[in-house]
């Protein structure tokens, strides 16, 4: 089976139904793949990318969060428009019901103002919404990829995991423990999910880079479902948006995979009505946008991993566990996201922070430490980052006083917590290497 098309099926008649739901389709994905304020194609604009994209995003948040307040009565945090990484917000589901909302509203004025008789097809908007959605998972993958095969995404067990009971451990931090063990294998998925843009990228292999992002896809929301990875509305829209590259082109793939016949995709990935320069300037524009998707993250994610590599082979004196023994007189403590009093603060070994809240024995991530600098920079309840300066009075206690232009939080006394020298979880895999052969119980 080829993926290099042989007819153009666009400009053929349409039945009705596929009409209705083409121009349902067509509002919903691009109302999120331009909206959603996540790696839109918007993004990569350079010099106004970012800020066309908050625009684009705050059509359907502002709704979202004035619906938020008023009918789902959303209160503190949740109630507001803040900085998310990809989370399921409140604000995010409610923007999303906005969007299907509008989907089925604009595509039943859309069937009702039409042509009577019905247009015969929508070549040029079928291509644009094909067009728009390659791109957004191009974008979406290869930086996906890109944090894994270098990587930087899933980081190696911490010490706040390695020393806290199995049954407080939350799903996710169980699943991100258990991928974060083997480095070999996040890269080896960052390269599946680059070698997935790149098929997407082309349009002689974009139908098998669909075909690959269905499977990549479909595995990652089935980890953010069933481990509680607050990205599973973002990762359903990617799935949904590859199944739609695809859908144009499932007959022939049936055909081909179920009754053994030889077929060929009926759809192409292009305009072949446009000149030939515009054709060519397509695909350098195609090309700069893969770039500068991919060029940051090797530039800022390569230099971050390969600090973290090195600092975890050679910890700093003040990685470890800390316990928060008293803050500031007169000023609120330190809060996690949902308010909750953080008690522990933990130095990782590759330089990262993690906080655990009382009473709920909850992790929150998020910061780092510079040794060398003697700064911490965290992030605070409404994700806002908090800069302190760190002293060392002796080896057992740190004083962390906050930078200038983070005065409105604590300054914190800690005091060291003795943890264990090493760990058998982390002997076993790093230090003697794969078993091929075990003699006893499966479990150990």
């Amino acid at each position: 089976m080829t993926t290099q098309p042989t007819t153009h099926d666009t400009s053929a008649s349409w039945s009705l139904p596929t009409r209705i739901l083409f121009r349902f389709t067509f509002c919903l994905l691009m109302a999120y793949a331009l909206c959603c304020g996540h790696k839109t194609v918007f993004s990569k604009l350079p010099f106004v990318g970012v800020r066309i994209e908050v625009l684009f995003e705050r059509i359907f948040l502002l709704p979202a969060q004035w619906l938020g307040q008023r009918l789902f009565h959303l209160t503190g945090p949740a109630a507001v428009i803040h900085s998310s990484a990809f989370a399921d917000r409140a604000l995010d589901w409610i923007a999303a019901g906005l969007m299907l909302a509008f989907a089925l509203l604009a595509s039943g004025i859309w069937s009702a103002v039409d042509e009577p008789s019905g247009r015969r097809s929508y070549p040029l908007l079928f291509q644009i919404m094909r067009w728009t959605l390659r791109m957004t998972l191009v974008i979406s993958v290869v930086w996906y990829g890109a944090i894994k095969l270098f990587p930087i995404q899933i980081e190696s067990p911490s010490l706040a995991v390695l020393n806290e009971h199995v049954g407080d451990t939350s799903p996710m931090t169980m699943l991100w423990t258990l991928l974060g063990l083997s480095h070999t294998y996040e890269r080896v998925c960052g390269t599946v999910e680059t070698i997935c843009a790149l098929l997407l990228l082309w349009r002689r292999t974009a139908l098998s880079g669909a075909i690959l992002a269905v499977i990549v896809m479909a595995n990652i929301v089935l980890f953010d479902t069933f481990f509680e990875v607050p990205v599973r509305l973002y990762a359903t829209a990617l799935l949904v948006m590859a199944l739609a590259l695809i859908a144009p082109d499932l007959r022939a793939l049936l055909s081909f995979f179920f009754t053994d016949k030889p077929s060929s995709p009926r759809t192409t990935w292009g305009l072949p009505a446009a000149p030939r320069a515009f054709r060519t300037a397509a695909l350098v524009f195609e090309v700069c946008l893969f770039l500068s998707a991919f060029k940051p993250v090797i530039g800022i994610e390569h230099t971050q991993s390969a600090r973290e590599l090195a600092n975890e082979r050679h910890p700093a004196a003040i990685a470890g566990q800390w316990h928060i023994e008293s803050s500031s007189p007169g000023v609120a403590p330190l809060r996690g996201g949902s308010g909750q009093l953080i008690t522990d603060v933990f130095l990782e070994p590759s330089g990262r922070i993690n906080l655990r809240s009382a009473p709920d024995r909850r992790l929150w991530g998020g910061g780092h430490y510079d040794p060398a600098a003697n700064t911490l920079t965290t992030v605070g309840r409404m994700r806002e980052t908090i800069t302190y300066a760190i002293t060392q009075p002796d080896a057992d206690h740190l004083i962390l006083t906050p930078a200038p232009d983070s005065t409105a939080f604590p300054a914190l006394e800690l005091t060291r917590v003795p943890l264990p020298a090493h760990y058998p979880l982390l002997d076993r895999l790093h230090e003697r290497g794969l078993h091929l052969v075990e003699e006893w119980g499966f479990e150990r």
